[in-house]
């Protein structure tokens, strides 16, 4: 079950960065083409060469859409490395670096695009990867700028220019609202991630210490239970009962009925007693047919009281629904706590009046304190 829930987990985070891989590839996909029109009606007012317009074109657009074809096809989810981010902005920023060598009175253009095809990629890049891109791009672009030096320009001053100029800028500023929309998504999808992990981690943690059958505590966490209790009762001077209960002749029901109906008994002993119990008792599973109570709070004597009206409501609990005829009983020790008491102390002075209960006859309650220390006799000369 645990195993289904990793996988599950783990299919939907794949499921879910490869759906933002996507859509990064698309949305650069979508703006290199935005790109290439505005370079290509450069190059029609004579700012460019066609054929180096047509060119980054082809090279552009066709280096995007081979990236977004692989992410679609899910073709890099057989690789080791599924994300292509590093490379796939290498590529791109290259291809734009390369034609300010090309059109250098583009430049501006393309370094821009350069600039915002590495922020596209910033939201998958790791740490590490972020440096060395930042690196990689400060340095190329110094040198493709140094050796366009004396032949940087600016796009033009026509109405045309201008307004193809405003364009780009304009567009400049909508992949950056994508960047930022992406971003804010992408710590939502975080968030969410972190909400079902500690959800998760609850779920594990309350299965851990409950007994899968009965739902009741297990036998570890009655022991925590149990030693907390106990520092509490030094802390404070207040008394509390641990009673230890045993199903009578449950080997034989077993042997009669089948584990099937074995499994009912057991979780119709624990429903009978925790609508019996009071809201700060504690019941649980320590052993097969075995069931540990702690009573906070609680003297001796009305411990004593507590467990035979448990004893009334188990017997009297509707078994008639699993079984006809069927009749359940238990057998209990319970003791209280005394000043050096350990946990398994407790329970190992419980076990031993539940084993006498037994002995006298079972369906019975036994209950034991620790016994005192031997005093020396008095001298009374």
């Amino acid at each position: 079950m645990n195993e289904d829930r990793k996988l599950t987990a783990s299919g939907s985070a794949l499921a879910d960065g490869q759906e933002n891989r996507i859509r990064v590839a698309q949305s650069i996909t979508l703006f290199v083409a935005f790109q290439s029109a505005i370079v290509n009606l450069f190059a029609a007012s004579g700012v460019a060469l066609p054929w180096v317009a047509r060119a980054f074109m082809v090279l552009s657009i066709g280096t995007s859409l081979l990236f977004w074809g692989v992410y679609k096809s899910g073709l890099n989810l057989r690789w080791r490395r599924v994300d292509l981010a590093l490379p796939q902005s290498v590529l791109l920023v290259s291809i734009q670096f390369g034609f300010v060598l090309l059109a250098p009175k583009l430049a501006v253009i393309f370094l821009l695009v350069a600039l915002v095809i590495f922020t596209c990629a910033l939201v998958q890049l790791s740490y590490s990867q972020f440096a060395i891109g930042c690196f990689v791009y400060a340095a190329a672009s110094g040198m493709v700028l140094y050796l366009v030096r004396d032949r940087f320009g600016y796009p033009g001053n026509s109405d045309l220019q201008l307004t193809l100029l405003w364009l780009f800028f304009t567009s400049i500023l909508a992949s950056f609202v994508f960047v930022r929309t992406q971003n804010n998504r992408l710590r939502g999808q975080l968030a969410q991630a972190i909400e079902q992990l500690s959800v998760s981690a609850a779920k594990l943690e309350a299965l851990a210490r409950h007994d899968s059958l009965t739902g009741v505590f297990n036998r570890q966490a009655m022991i925590e239970i149990l030693e907390a209790e106990l520092l509490r009762a030094h802390r404070t001077g207040h008394p509390f009962c641990f009673a230890v209960i045993d199903l009578d002749h449950f080997g034989m029901l077993n042997e009669k009925y089948g584990s099937g109906v074995g499994d009912l008994v057991l979780k119709g002993v624990a429903e009978a007693s925790m609508k019996l119990l009071r809201a700060l008792d504690r019941f649980g599973r320590i052993g097969g047919e075995e069931f540990g109570i702690l009573l906070p709070a609680t003297w001796l004597d009305q411990g004593m009281i507590a467990m035979g009206r448990l004893a009334k409501a188990v017997e009297g609990y509707d078994w008639e629904k699993i079984t006809p005829g069927m009749n359940v009983t238990f057998s209990g020790g319970i003791t209280t706590n005394a000043i050096n008491d350990t946990a398994e102390v407790i329970i190992k002075r419980a076990d031993e009046a539940l084993l006498q209960a037994k002995r006298e006859g079972r369906h019975r309650i036994v209950q034991a304190e620790e016994a005192l220390p031997d005093m020396p006799p008095l001298d009374l000369d």
